[in-house]
């Protein structure tokens, strides 16, 4: 058998589908965690688990405002098509997520008595916000003219353009 007879080939239409909705998904999760997180207060967070993440200056109200921009650039990315927002405000999501996952690991290191499943579904999020980033990143990388190229609403009826590439600075 061929390659391209085994694989699945997924519909454009669907395939950005389900990157916006995922990408929205987690840009929705991070505005109401990130208020949620500015409301509740250091008493929340008083386990051993977040004793090394309780280490950044203005915790954990920091946490709330950083989580609540991020998921904000997204939404408005995703919504507006402006796909680079969006992947800047995944990113910074994904960044977040990487951050508890690091904590959680080393507050389970010095004390045993951390949650280890924590640092596990911090490192997922962290995962799902890079994925949808990279999905909205190759959104935007450059294509060849020839093929034309889906737009993120779908059109292929235009010809892609090619960017040029900008000049690094020293």
């Amino acid at each position: 058998m061929k390659r391209d007879e085994t694989e699945l080939v997924i519909d454009p239409r669907i395939a950005q589908w389900t990157v916006q909705t995922l990408a929205r998904l987690l840009a929705t999760y991070a505005v109401c965690n990130g208020a949620h997180i500015i409301i509740s207060g250091r008493t929340r967070f008083t386990g051993p688990s977040y004793e090394t993440a309780m280490l950044v200056p203005g915790a954990p109200a920091s946490w709330g405002v950083v989580l609540i921009i991020a998921g904000l650039l997204a939404l408005f990315g995703s919504l507006t098509l402006r796909p680079r927002i969006a992947c800047v405000g995944l990113w910074i999501g994904g960044l977040w997520s990487m951050f508890f996952t690091i904590t959680f690991f080393a507050s389970y290191l010095s004390h045993r008595a951390g949650n280890p499943t924590g640092m596990w579904v911090y490192g997922l999020l962290c995962c799902l916000y890079y994925i949808a980033s990279a999905a909205y990143r190759m959104a935007v990388a450059p294509v060849k003219a020839v093929t034309g190229s889906p737009d993120l609403d779908g059109d292929t009826t235009r010809p892609a353009t090619p960017r040029t590439p900008r000049p690094h600075s020293a």
